[in-house]
């Protein structure tokens, strides 16, 4: 064996290694205590072990790199959805973010197996023991909690986790394939931010497209470092963009602006148009505050406009 050649797979001898196994012979199997399984905390496969496909190598798909990069910007943003074609990009999008936001920044991934009591926390009782956990809208406070395949879930449960997100303070940023079915319009109200991800048609980004993903699977490594400066100055805007969202200033020409905007979509003015004024403020907040200010002009509402999900289902 090589100098330092480390582990070859080997049965070990010696003090506290494996013994090796004679035939014939036999084996005395140590005992060892079997906790209860329900006393285990749940297994989940991270995606710390590698890094995610880098968001500066995502190819194409504008409205959707800029939506993600709206709802990293503005936290008061609560929910977000990327709807569209199976593999375009959206869950490596989604994803992507992690490593755009602040190290501190709770960033929590809910299996599509997840259980009630592992979504919600509560207690239950095991024997003569009781069970208490915050469930993964708790550990999403203050951070995102992203979702694939949102819209496999029942509207009852997405209706208590967009729920929870405005009184927790958290970011519900999901995925949701056009073949798994359309949002009943219930559903669709509840949701900030929304946009349409088509699959990518042009050739050469299609090839380009693939030629990123094969290097990607060949050393995840080395091709994140190939895009780690500009993975940097993107967390760099992102952390400046979150520490000037909350002092953007609205003027009554811009806020009109919006109003103006809402009642294309609403022409009946309600609490909703109210409510749809809110959130397009909140969008142009991190629109503008992505750019470095704090002052809103009737191109940011447009731009804004066009990332919130009112404005999507009209045209879906």
């Amino acid at each position: 064996m090589p100098d330092g050649g480390g582990d070859t797979g080997r049965p070990k001898t010696g003090d506290g290694g494996v013994k090796r196994a004679v035939p014939g012979a036999s084996v005395e199997i140590p005992y060892v205590e079997i906790p209860d399984i329900d006393s285990l905390p749940p297994i989940r496969f991270s995606r710390e072990e590698i890094p995610p496909f880098p968001f500066s190598a995502l190819v194409s798909q504008s409205p959707m790199k800029q939506a993600v990069l709206v709802v990293l910007a503005n936290p008061e943003i609560r929910s977000a959805v990327l709807f569209g074609d199976t593999n375009c990009g959206k869950a490596t999008a989604m994803f992507s973010a992690r490593k755009l936001l602040p190290l501190d920044t709770p960033f929590v991934e809910m299996p599509l197996s997840v259980t009630g009591f592992q979504l919600f926390g509560g207690e239950i009782k095991r024997g003569n023991r009781v069970i208490k956990s915050r469930g993964l809208v708790g550990e999403a406070m203050g951070g995102y909690l992203v979702v694939e395949r949102l819209n496999l879930f029942d509207d009852d449960t997405i209706t208590k986790i967009v729920r929870l997100a405005k009184e927790r303070g958290f970011t519900i940023l999901a995925t949701a394939n056009r073949e798994d079915g359309d949002f009943p319009p219930e559903i669709w109200d509840l949701f900030e931010v929304a946009v349409s991800v088509n699959s990518v048609v042009d050739i050469e980004e299609r090839i380009e497209i693939l030629k990123r993903v094969e290097e990607y699977r060949r050393d995840p490594f080395l091709f994140y470092q190939k895009y780690a400066a500009q993975e940097e100055r993107l967390k760099d805007r992102i952390a400046s963009a979150r520490s000037i969202a909350p002092r953007v200033e609205f003027s009554a020409a811009s806020t009109d602006h919006m109003k103006k905007m809402v009642s294309k979509i609403k022409p009946e003015w309600d609490e909703k148009a109210d409510r749809l004024v809110e959130v397009l403020k909140k969008i142009s907040a991190g629109v503008v505050a992505l750019d470095g200010r704090t002052w809103v002009e009737k191109g940011d509402v447009n731009e804004a406009m066009k990332l919130m999900a009112a404005n999507l289902v009209t045209r879906l």
